[in-house]
């Protein structure tokens, strides 16, 4: 028993609380003290909006080739939603992305009409941007969500991985 009491003694004191570059990013910043709190708290997207179809056009430049100073990405996704209860905003995750513009508009024949101002909101707690409508939203009716973004592209070693080799 003294022998347990020892090793976990000395475990104890190896962690150290004030180092947390371990910790996801939305836990950094809020104090080893605080996680155990932090994690109880629901981070799930809304169920009532989902993806049905995705439009991805993605370019990918790579450090040290055709002249490129460093590694990133840059694209346009275009996303086609189900909604199953009525909403007035839509979230999603952007870990690692740099937003650059959002449209959100409803379909109708072929025809769009615009449902945002092109506005959006950093969650950065969540990892998320949140896309507020100028309406609500109602199930069944036809969304489509754009976005274009940003980011760096990272090799295997880095955190939050995006594989280019």
């Amino acid at each position: 028993r003294i022998l347990l009491l020892l090793l976990s003694s000395s475990l104890a004191w190896s962690i150290s609380l004030e180092d947390e570059s371990d910790l996801p990013v939305y836990l950094q910043g809020i104090r080893w003290q605080n996680v155990e709190a932090e994690l109880r708290k629901d981070l799930r997207l809304t169920p009532f909006v989902r993806p049905l179809h995705y439009n991805v056009s993605l370019n990918v430049n790579v450090a040290g080739y055709n002249g490129a100073q460093s590694s990133y990405y840059d694209g346009i996704v275009i996303v086609t939603l189900n909604i199953t209860a009525p909403v007035n905003e839509i979230e999603i995750h952007s870990l690692g992305l740099t937003i650059s513009k959002v449209s959100l508009e409803a379909r109708k024949m072929s025809k769009l009409t615009s449902l945002n101002d092109g506005k959006f909101h950093i969650r950065q707690e969540r990892e998320t941007i949140a896309i507020p409508s100028n309406r609500i939203i109602i199930p069944g009716e036809d969304v489509v969500l754009t976005i274009t973004f940003n980011g760096t592209a990272r090799n295997s070693s880095d955190r939050n991985v995006c594989l280019l080799q």
